[in-house]
């Protein structure tokens, strides 16, 4: 580690500084979707709690049967203040 070091002196003084090459941006990932095929109802000993900026279910014991991907829907009432 310390050859590493020794070999890149400094800069002198007034010595110009070469700039780095620039690098290619690293181009985003495409989003992938998925069309889900096979949803499955909330089990019964799941607790659905619901807060004013949140919605949450939790399965307090979950077993490995409950692995499943389970579809949500969630509806806002917007009161009207006029």
């Amino acid at each position: 580690m310390e050859e590493a070091l020794a070999e890149a002196a400094p800069a002198a003084e007034g010595e110009a500084i070469a700039p780095a090459e620039p690098t290619e941006p690293v181009p985003t990932p495409e989003p992938v979707f998925e069309t889900i095929q096979e949803t499955v109802e909330i089990p019964e000993h799941a607790i659905i709690s619901n807060g004013k900026e949140h919605s949450t279910i939790l399965i307090r014991t979950a077993e490995r049967e409950d692995t499943a991907i389970y579809r949500m829907s969630i509806q806002v009432h917007i009161e009207d203040t006029y």
